[in-house]
């Protein structure tokens, strides 16, 4: 399992991407080893989530409360799983993240766990739909990219945090 949300990383590779491309193209002088002093930090960042991840699903696997795909069997929490990452969506703590997150003009470290601020909770759709569905799971890097390299990838996270409060709403509304 542990193995399985360490893919967590592998799904970051294109929201990485465009700050991969600003380190390669710096002014020679260690480009490579700033490359890869990026690249192993990002990777343990992302890394650790997945094993944070892990043990959220065995915890909730121990109680039963995941289906066979691995996806919450509640609908009700299923509905208030969406509504709260919506509500992340749109919180000043996202939005500071996204920012920071959008600029490889800081501290590997730093812009790590950015990145992971501005994502992780995106990450919790997994949860609701299924952690090893490979639609959502692409789904989910296409997203996390568009926000981090699109101009307008700001919007994008508000229009996902509306979607998502919507979503999760009615979800929940049906369930009770």
């Amino acid at each position: 399992m542990l193995a399985m949300w360490a893919m967590m990383a592998a799904m970051m590779v294109p929201a990485a991407a465009p700050a991969v491309v600003r380190i390669a193209g710096a002014p020679p002088g260690g480009r490579a080893a700033k490359a890869l002093a990026f690249a192993v930090v990002y990777f343990g960042v992302w890394a650790a989530f997945g094993a944070a991840a892990a043990l959220l699903q065995i915890g909730l696997e121990s109680e039963d409360l995941c289906s066979e795909d691995m996806a919450l069997r509640s609908s009700a929490a299923a509905g208030l799983s969406l509504v709260a990452i919506g509500l992340y969506q749109l919180s000043p703590l996202k939005r500071a993240c996204l920012r920071l997150c959008r600029s490889a003009e800081i501290s590997p470290m730093r812009y790590s766990l950015a990145c992971l601020g501005s994502s992780w909770a995106l990450m919790g759709v997994l949860f609701v739909f299924g952690v090893m569905n490979m639609v959502w799971m692409a789904a989910l890097a296409l997203w996390v990219l568009a926000e981090k390299a699109l101009p307008w990838g700001g919007r994008l996270a508000t229009a996902a945090g509306i979607a998502l409060i919507a979503w999760g709403g009615v979800t929940f509304a049906r369930s009770t």
